[in-house]
């Protein structure tokens, strides 16, 4: 994979983990770690090319309706 690696880190509603985890992998990531953040809501962490991190959070923020969040640490 050509580009700079940066890891991300998703928080999602419980609901959307599949449909999520498709997209980063149709954006070339490799997931580190899902766990259970909280009630409802789970976390992913993401190695994922960084021109395609921007690509990534506009369509998560469509995708959730705004329930989704990206951080990259």
């Amino acid at each position: 994979m050509a580009g700079n690696i940066v890891q991300i880190h998703v928080s999602i509603p419980d609901g959307l983990v599949g449909e999520v985890l498709v997209q980063l992998n149709r954006q070339g990531g490799t997931v580190t770690c899902i766990r259970q953040e909280m009630e409802s809501r789970t976390g992913i962490d993401e190695s994922i090319p960084a021109i395609n991190v921007a690509v990534f959070k506009a369509w998560l923020a469509d995708f959730s309706g705004g329930q989704g969040h990206v951080s990259e640490p």
